[in-house]
């Protein structure tokens, strides 16, 4: 059983691999190869955990570069570079239109700033540079990139910072702004003020390693406050919460900011095991994993979307890196047992469907439908399998069982 289970996985690893690298380029990593043959920014910087895993620095570096050269001059850095507009993208994405994908994906050098729908600034990509940015810095030592773009970096923290516009300690966003952008979240949005308290606790780390210890205390220090603001507004007693509007409370479980918040320690162990008990309990483990628990209503869905037959896409769909976040936040809480089955399952699925997809339907076989076929090679689950990966042989005290790197 074993042995099987470590052929299993290290094939899955393989295609991993192959699949993180068929995304490479010249400038970083694109998120996919066909209708999503862009550079996206949470795409790319969560990839990129698995890419310094594997030593792949390079792209890792000119990833960084080329947002940061598409970075406005107040420091917000760019959602996306490349050419077409998204939902147009979104629509190629089926297998007959595989060639109009790759015709809107010539030029590929406009950036943009804001969500595809109603022109809003995305909220989350500034935080994950920085997570980026740390992961590249401790896998390489290369305190010059900091250094050769310091007024850049000062400026891409200033601009997140400044997100929080009613100055009570968190980000607030308008509508279709993180990553779940079919959905109409809106206010203070769980996800990401996870992703910004990351992004400020890796600054800290940042600032400390060039020696800025001033910087760095204030990123610490504000890391810690905003830890705080977000256990007292989001905490439920179960779980976190999805967002708060106003003075009402969406009490979604959102299955991406409760495993970030186990995972990057915003949850204490106590409300990590709550956290892990409400996923058995809404069934959010498929593998890979849902996004929610309840549905969310048919109007708080982009009505786009739901024309195309995707009202499902953020609401219904399983998504691989969320399994792969599930498996690192077990192994956090000391659940190494459950963290290997979970992980053996996902690498099942890889091996079974032949690479590391984006979306997957509910049984687990990748989406493939007459408006939309799950993207692959997709950079940002087979990124993230490569980073549980290596969480697990990290964690494991009996570390042949998953073999060999």
């Amino acid at each position: 059983m074993a042995s099987r289970r470590v052929r299993k996985i290290n094939a899955a690893l393989k295609i991993a691999k192959r699949s993180l690298r068929a995304c490479y380029s010249e400038r970083g990593v694109y998120a996919g190869l066909n209708q999503f043959k862009e550079l996206w920014a949470r795409d790319s910087f969560f990839a990129s955990l698995g890419a310094c895993k594997l030593g792949d620095l390079i792209v890792v570096k000119a990833n960084l570069q080329t947002f940061l050269s598409f970075m406005k001059k107040n420091g917000q850095i760019p959602l996306k570079i490349g050419k077409a507009h998204y939902l147009i993208k979104l629509a190629a994405g089926a297998v007959r239109f595989r060639w109009l994908s790759g015709f809107l994906d010539r030029g590929d050098n406009y950036a943009q700033f804001h969500d595809g729908k109603i022109g809003k600034p995305t909220a989350d990509q500034n935080s994950l540079f920085f997570v980026a940015l740390r992961e590249y810095l401790e896998s390489s030592g290369d305190l010059g990139f900091v250094q050769g773009f310091r007024n850049k970096i000062d400026l891409a923290l200033e601009w997140n910072s400044s997100q929080d516009r009613d100055k009570d300690l968190l980000i607030e966003e308008g509508l279709y702004c993180n990553w779940a952008d079919s959905l109409k979240k809106r206010g203070k949005v769980l996800y990401t003020n996870i992703c910004y308290y990351k992004g400020l606790i890796d600054a800290s780390e940042v600032y400390a390693r060039i020696g800025d210890k001033e910087r760095s205390h204030y990123c610490k220090r504000l890391a810690g406050e905003v830890k705080e603001r977000v256990n007292s507004l989001f905490w439920n007693g179960e779980y976190y919460v999805d967002w708060v509007y106003k003075k009402g409370k969406r009490e979604v479980f959102s299955t991406d900011g409760n495993l970030l918040a186990i995972i990057w320690g915003v949850a204490d162990k106590k409300q990590g095991l709550s956290i892990q008990g409400c996923i058995e309990k809404f069934n959010i483990e498929n593998p890979p994993a849902l996004t929610r628990h309840p549905e969310y209503k048919s109007s708080e869905v982009c009505m786009i979307l739901r024309l195309l037959g995707l009202g499902d896409y953020h609401n219904g769909m399983s998504w691989l890196w969320l399994g792969c976040l599930d498996v690192v936040a077990r192994l956090k809480l000391g659940m190494k047992k459950e963290a290997l089955e979970l992980f053996s399952r996902i690498a099942d699925i890889i091996v079974e469907y032949g690479g590391a997809y984006e979306v997957y339907e509910p049984d687990g076989r990748p989406v493939s439908r007459h408006f939309y076929k799950s993207e692959g090679p997709f950079a940002w689950s087979s990124g993230l399998f490569i980073w549980a990966y290596h969480s697990i042989k990290e964690n494991l005290e009996q570390k042949q069982i998953i073999g060999q790197r």
